[in-house]
């Protein structure tokens, strides 16, 4: 009985090489997006350049052609294996300097304290994140696959990333006590049919952060995760509208809430408890 009480409490990650792969397929999708649909509509590339050109880099439509292409490459590598670090390497090297061009100083990219028409670089913090753990996992070593404890790392670093991102968003209607935000969100959702709106909104705020920081601790993960997504997915179609980019080509899109769901998903998996023979195993020295 103590031995279960504890895998849920105070669970071990196990088949960590799994969720990290569900992660680095879901950067792979959202990388690989933009790249295309600047192909297709080349004024993506244009309004890229001009975001470029109004920081004072040079060349500026090049810069952007470029570095959509090896975007589009590292997206590519990511899918493999063998290239899957190099390719992770460098895409954050990418991502990086584009949010530091485009998206810096301010953080949020969604929710009440985002700036419309001025995205933060939390949506960039959270793939640059993914990307370091994939890089992690599938650095060269000895052997042909990644080693248990490189994976766990790896998944250790989605964990606390996709936590932490999600603190301030709990946190900040507390912190500021933003009454008259949180009583316009709580109306409107009373207006969608939702009951006691306004209790409702305080309750997922909460929910959110209670949930974010026992996934900090590395406490209860698979709840905390499944109170993290009860926020995430519904909020995929009330917030966002089923729309995809939420920087670049349009705004407050799905595909940062879709990796948000993917590294929790990620996490639940690794974090659910294991057989009592597999954590015996686990247990063991």
């Amino acid at each position: 009985m103590s031995s279960a009480f504890s895998a849920w409490i105070a669970p071990r990650p196990h088949d960590a090489r799994r969720s990290v792969d569900l992660v680095r397929f879901t950067v792979a999708a959202v990388l690989v997006s933009h790249p295309l649909h600047a192909v297709v509509h080349p004024a993506d590339a244009a309004a890229l350049a001009a975001g470029l050109a109004a920081r004072g880099l040079p060349g500026a439509l090049a810069v952007a052609w470029a570095a959509l292409g090896l975007v589009l490459a590292c997206a590519v590598g990511l899918a493999s294996r063998r290239l899957a670090a190099l390719a992770a390497v460098t895409a954050a090297v990418v991502v990086t300097a584009g949010a530091a061009a485009l998206y810096a100083p301010r953080w949020f990219v969604v929710g009440g304290f985002a700036e419309r028409g001025q995205p933060g670089i939390e949506h960039s913090a959270l793939i640059v994140a993914c990307l370091v753990a994939i890089a992690w996992t599938y650095a060269p070593r000895r052997g042909a696959a990644p080693s248990p404890r490189a994976a766990a790392i790896g998944l250790a670093i989605v964990r606390v990333a996709s936590a932490l991102v999600l603190v301030p968003h709990g946190a900040g209607s507390f912190v500021v006590w933003d009454v008259a935000g949180m009583r316009a969100w709580g109306e409107g959702m009373s207006q969608l049919g939702f009951p006691c709106g306004v209790a409702l909104v305080w309750s997922l705020k909460g929910l959110e952060l209670v949930s974010a920081v026992a996934r900090l601790a590395g406490r209860v993960v698979v709840p905390a995760c499944v109170g993290n997504l009860v926020i995430l997915v519904p909020g995929m179609w009330i917030a966002h509208h089923m729309r995809w980019f939420v920087v670049g080509p349009g705004e407050g899109g799905i595909e940062y809430s879709a990796l948000l769901i993917a590294c929790t998903v990620a996490c639940m998996l690794a974090y659910w408890p294991a057989p009592r023979r597999e954590r015996a195993h686990t247990a063991g020295p």
